[in-house]
């Protein structure tokens, strides 16, 4: 079993990417650009600066940062409130600090967002340490911790659901067939 696992946070643990997505549609429309949600689907997986670059390459950097300023106004006022958990979250951390593993968090969401998600996630006592936004510059959060295993919202392309998650992760005393990740 692997001493610690790292996890992205939206899209991994809250079921966020639609609502990030919409509200990112709405602010290109509000400046002018008329992005399909398709192209944006894409490149959900970068964060917002790249995913402008690629969207919209005749927007300005400048322009780009009012963008992503709007759509996080436009995400906290009317999407936020839809986020919801993945299921069973909170029991897979059980499961992994009961086995010994540390649980971290490595993301770029912050202040009203990540305090939503924690309230959401409801499993601050089994969180070990997170990296958070200010934590990197342009690389991605995961990459924060070396070493670790990461969990991030690609797993769930994969069509793994948490509760899927939590039947297959080995009970207390038992080893893991495979030396991987359950995910």
């Amino acid at each position: 079993m692997f001493q610690g696992f790292i996890f992205d946070v939206e899209g991994t643990l809250v079921d966020s990417v639609p609502q990030n997505l919409r509200s990112l549609q709405d602010a290109l429309d509000r400046s002018g650009y008329r992005v399909p949600i398709q192209t944006l689907q894409l490149y959900s997986e970068l964060d917002g600066d790249q995913t402008l670059q690629l969207a919209v390459p005749e927007a300005s950097p400048d322009e780009r940062r009012a963008i992503l300023k709007d759509q996080g106004s436009i995400y906290e006022r009317n999407y936020l409130p839809s986020v919801k958990p993945f299921e069973s979250v909170r029991d897979v951390f059980r499961i992994l600090t009961e086995q010994g593993s540390r649980v971290a968090l490595a993301t770029d969401c912050k202040g009203i967002a990540f305090k939503r998600y924690m309230a959401l996630v409801n499993a601050d006592d089994f969180i070990a340490a997170t990296a958070a936004a200010t934590t990197w510059s342009t690389e991605s959060p995961t990459r924060a911790w070396s070493g670790w295993p990461c969990v991030s919202s690609a797993f769930r392309a994969r069509r793994r659901s948490w509760s899927e998650i939590r039947r297959t992760t080995p009970k207390p005393g038992l080893r893991p067939v495979r030396k991987s990740p359950p995910f």
